[in-house]
C-alpha cells in the first residue's frame, strides 16, 4: 500500500492535471456570441507549467455545465499531448453531452492530434467537422450547430 501511494504521488508530480477555465470571450460584446454557446479553455496547472499535463475528468466537468448550454466549445490549444486517457475522457464527455441533446466542439486540435484521438477510441464519437484547428473556426462551427 505504501508503494502504491508513492506511485500515485509520483504520477501527480510528473504529470499534473490541467485546469478548465471559462472563457472571457463570452463577456466580449463585440463578438456577439449567441445564447446557448459556452467556451472553455484547458490551461496548464499554474503552479506547474513544465512538462505534459493530463486532462481533467471531462465527464464530471460536463455534468456541471449549465442546462441552457446547447453547444460547448472546449479549447485544447494549450494541451500538447493527447493520449489514450485523453481520448477516453473526451469520449465520455461526448457521450454525456449527446445524450442530453448538446454538442461538443473541440478547438485547438491539429490533424495529427485528431488522428491520435481517433486511433485511441474517441474518433468515431468526435465528428471531424467539430474538431477545429483554432478557436475561431470552432466558434463558427458552434454557430452553425446552434442554427
Amino acid at each position: 500500500p505504501v508503494l502504491f501511494l508513492i506511485w500515485i504521488i509520483y504520477q501527480d508530480l510528473s504529470r499534473p492535471i490541467a485546469e478548465i477555465e471559462p472563457s472571457t470571450l463570452i463577456e466580449d460584446r463585440a463578438l456577439m456570441l449567441p445564447q446557448g454557446m459556452l467556451i472553455f479553455h484547458v490551461r496548464p496547472d499554474k503552479g506547474r507549467e513544465k512538462g505534459t499535463q493530463r486532462l481533467p475528468n471531462l465527464l464530471s466537468w460536463s455534468e456541471r455545465l449549465p442546462g441552457d448550454a446547447k453547444v460547448v466549445i472546449l479549447d485544447l490549444t494549450d494541451v500538447t499531448q493527447l493520449d489514450a486517457n485523453a481520448a477516453y475522457e473526451l469520449r465520455a464527455a461526448l457521450d454525456r453531452l449527446e445524450a442530453e441533446g448538446r454538442r461538443l466542439v473541440v478547438a485547438g486540435v491539429s490533424r495529427d492530434q485528431y488522428e491520435q484521438l481517433r486511433k485511441a477510441g474517441a474518433g468515431e464519437r468526435l465528428d471531424p467537422n467539430s474538431a477545429c484547428p483554432d478557436l475561431e473556426l470552432a466558434i463558427a462551427r458552434g454557430m452553425v450547430l446552434l442554427g
